[in-house]
C-alpha cells in the first residue's frame, strides 16, 4: 500500500505538519509545569448520574450505530504558552451539556451516512480520513436527517473540553509522554498508517482517540488569536479562511498531540490526514 505521504499533490499538507513539529521532533516536547494547564474544572454532576444516562446508542442505517457520551457543562482553562497560536491561557465557560461521539467516525459509518469514501487506508473499522471540512460539515447534516437527532461538528472549545476530561492537561490523561502510546497513534507506534477507531486507552470520560490517527475538523473558523481573558460558550470568528483541526494524526509527535494543538486548513481542500468526530445536541 502506497504511503500517502508519497502521494501527489500532499506536498502542502506534509509542509504544514512539518511546520507543526508533527512529524520527526515533536514542537512542545518537555513541557514545563508553566506551559500545561492550570486550572481546569470537572463536569460538575459527573459522577451524580446514572452511568447508562451517560452513554447512548444511536442506530444508524446501513451501519449498525454511533456511540456517544455526555459532556456536562463546566468551566477549564483553554490553551497554552507553547505556541503562539495557542495562547493565550483562558478560562472557558461550556453552559451546555452536549454528547460526544466516542471514536472518530469510522470509514463504515461515513459511506452508510455519504455514499463515498475518500480515504486512503480501506477498512471499514479504519477512521474515514482526507475528508474536507464541508464533507465533515455534511456528513453531520446527513446524520442529523437519518437519525432525528441533531448531530454537528464540535466547536474548538467543545473539543479541547472534552480533550482534557478533568485534566490539567497537557494530555487527556495528564503529563507524562511516555503513556501517549497507550492513548494515542502517533508517529511512535503508528508505522505510518491508521488503526481501526476506539482501540487505545480512552480518557477518564469514555472518549478514544483524541490524540493521534487522524486530525478531526472542529465549526470554528481559523484564528491567530483565538482569545484572551474569560468566553462562554466561545464558537469563534464569524468568518475566516481556513478551517480549525484538533488532535493530530498517525504521524504526529508528541508536542503535535497536545489537546491545545491546533492546525488550520482550507474547509474545501483534501488532507491527507484529516477525519471526523460529531457532538450531538441535547433534545430541548
Amino acid at each position: 500500500m502506497t504511503n500517502p505521504l508519497r502521494r501527489r499533490g500532499l506536498s502542502r499538507s506534509l509542509a504544514l505538519l512539518l511546520g507543526l513539529g508533527c512529524f520527526g521532533t515533536a514542537a512542545g516536547q518537555g513541557l514545563d509545569a508553566s506551559a500545561q494547564k492550570t486550572t481546569r474544572k470537572p463536569a460538575p454532576g459527573a459522577a451524580a448520574k446514572d452511568r447508562t444516562e451517560r452513554r447512548i446508542t444511536v442506530p444508524v442505517k446501513g451501519a449498525g450505530a454511533i456511540e456517544l457520551v455526555l459532556v456536562d457543562p463546566g468551566s477549564f482553562s483553554m490553551g497554552s504558552t507553547v505556541k503562539a497560536d495557542e495562547g493565550p491561557v483562558r478560562t472557558v465557560t461550556l453552559t451546555r451539556g452536549f454528547y460526544f461521539a466516542t471514536t472518530e467516525v469510522s470509514q463504515a459509518l461515513f459511506r452508510a451516512v455519504m455514499g463515498k469514501n475518500p480515504s486512503q487506508y480501506d477498512g471499514a473499522d479504519l477512521p474515514a480520513e482526507r475528508v474536507t471540512w464541508t464533507e465533515a460539515n455534511e456528513f453531520a447534516r446527513r446524520l442529523s436527517a437519518s437519525t432525528g437527532r441533531k448531530f454537528r461538528l464540535p466547536t474548538e472549545a467543545e473539543w479541547e473540553y472534552a480533550c482534557l476530561a478533568g485534566t490539567e492537561g497537557p494530555y487527556g490523561y495528564g503529563s507524562d509522554e511516555a503513556k501517549l502510546g497507550a492513548h494515542a497513534w502517533f508517529e511512535g507506534n503508528s508505522k505510518a498508517v491508521t488503526h481501526p477507531v476506539g482501540t487505545r486507552t480512552a480518557n477518564k470520560w469514555g472518549i478514544h482517540d483524541m490524540h493521534g490517527n487522524v486530525w478531526e475538523w472542529c465549526s470554528d473558523w481559523f484564528s491567530d488569536q483565538p482569545g484572551s481573558g474569560t468566553s462562554t460558550d466561545p464558537t469563534g470568528p464569524a468568518t475566516g479562511t481556513n478551517k480549525v483541526l484538533r488532535g493530530s494524526s498517525y504521524g504526529g509527535g508528541v508536542g503535535s498531540c497536545r489537546c491545545a494543538n491546533r492546525l488550520s486548513f482550507d474547509p474545501n481542500e483534501r488532507f491527507v490526514a484529516s477525519g471526523v468526530r460529531v457532538v450531538m445536541e441535547l433534545s430541548r
